[in-house]
């Protein structure tokens, strides 16, 4: 086989518009199969939909924020946003406010407390990525392994900047995955590497000694590892993580979670037990179908306690949730809005407007989409939409534009 020799690590600063993408693809795929670790709000459908992709569509320009209807996968318009308002410090429409459309007169609140989230969670995920060191790509099923603390050692031929990596070394791993080097050790070959190191430490799932050196050999020569040498990376997870606070941006209401859906540490002396607000605890007694807060006037009348929200620390700042995702997805909010819908793949609206809406009545020219434009009427006043009145034709001419 071909040697395919990975890349020297990219050394620090790492920029956010380089791993934003892969950061919010990451977060919300983990979302989806719940080992995200906090409940970020979001429906598993609606983050499998901002993950969709179309077919039918090129591939979008994330460089550019145009305007009208974004392009499918609708997570890289989101991380471009985000990446624009983490960027200037503060919550950046993605449109220009239409006079003629009358929005919710909250929208000025909720955008404040948005501005409070960026400048919080925001300047945390800048922070992380200033103290980055290196970043390394790993393939899988070699990441979800490093990311699951089943893979603690990666083995790399000790050439270029690998050999620059050392203990407390910081590494960003596949652009959204952070962890610390504990120690380095050298070897004059893989196998002897494998073999000093533990096979299920560096490879887990490998069978035997001489498969894991066949992994090696995919992507390094049997000379350039006798003349280099090897490495193997002792690491472990690190604290600070992006993806925490991408999530605590993304994250539905926090006050919301915090009645309904988070889980609450109970530190009592020496004993932590958890507590699920949605259904009580046996243990503790506690009613699971009053408030949280009456719940916790009873504990503290029972028991002096610490109280910790696991995954939240500030429940001042409200996340973004469903309105402020499709807010930075350019989306403009009327009266009848559904905060949790989101709009179909570009292919899918124009032939909509193809289609037509009665095919078995004579001469009618009214399609779906001129027929869906009708829903609009109560809230636009005739102001944005125009008249609705004549023909299938005539509706299709005022069609949102698709830029």
């Amino acid at each position: 086989m071909d040697e395919q020799q990975p890349p020297s690590p990219r050394v620090a600063p790492v920029q956010l518009e380089d791993c934003i993408e892969e950061l919010l693809k990451f977060t919300l795929t983990s979302a989806i199969d719940g080992t995200l670790g906090v409940d970020i709000g979001l429906s598993k459908h609606y983050c499998s939909n901002l993950l969709k992709e179309d077919p039918d569509s090129p591939c979008p320009d994330t460089s550019v924020l145009s305007e009208g209807v974004p392009p499918y996968p609708l997570y890289k318009r989101l991380a471009a946003s985000l990446c624009q308002c983490i960027s200037s410090r503060a919550f950046c429409r993605t449109h220009n406010k239409m006079e003629l459309i009358d929005e919710d007169k909250s929208w000025k609140q909720k955008e404040d407390e948005w501005n409070k989230s960026i400048l919080q969670h925001g300047s945390e995920l800048l922070n992380i990525l200033k103290i980055m060191d290196f970043e390394l790509h790993v393939q899988e099923p070699f990441f979800t392994q490093l990311k699951d603390g089943q893979k603690t050692i990666e083995g790399r031929c000790a050439l270029g900047d690998y050999t620059r990596i050392g203990s407390r070394s910081l590494i960003l791993f596949n652009k959204c995955l952070v962890l610390q080097v504990q120690d380095v050790h050298w070897y004059a070959t893989f196998h002897e590497m494998l073999e000093a190191e533990s096979l299920v430490k560096v490879l887990p799932g490998v069978g035997t000694i001489e498969e894991g050196v066949q992994v090696y050999r995919k992507f390094y020569s049997e000379d350039k590892e006798r003349s280099n040498g090897v490495l193997a990376v002792c690491v472990t997870k690190h604290t600070s993580q992006l993806y925490n606070s991408l999530a605590a941006i993304l994250l539905v209401r926090i006050l919301a979670l915090f009645y309904m859906k988070c889980h609450l540490t109970i530190c009592l002396e020496d004993d932590v037990c958890i507590w699920y607000p949605d259904r009580g605890n046996s243990e503790s007694k506690l009613d699971g179908n009053v408030t949280v807060n009456e719940n916790m006037e009873k504990l503290e009348e029972r028991i002096g306690f610490h109280l910790i929200v696991s995954g939240i620390e500030d429940a001042n700042f409200p996340g973004f949730g469903y309105e402020g995702v499709q807010r930075l997805l350019g989306f403009v909010h009327t009266v009848g809005t559904v905060p949790e819908a989101l709009l179909p793949p570009r292919s899918t609206l124009l032939s909509s407007f193809l289609l037509p809406h009665n095919p078995n009545i004579k001469g009618s020219t009214l399609t779906d989409g001129a027929r869906a434009l009708t829903k609009h009427v109560n809230r636009s006043g005739g102001r944005y939409w125009g008249t609705f009145c004549g023909s299938g034709q005539s509706l299709m001419n005022i069609s949102p534009p698709f830029s």
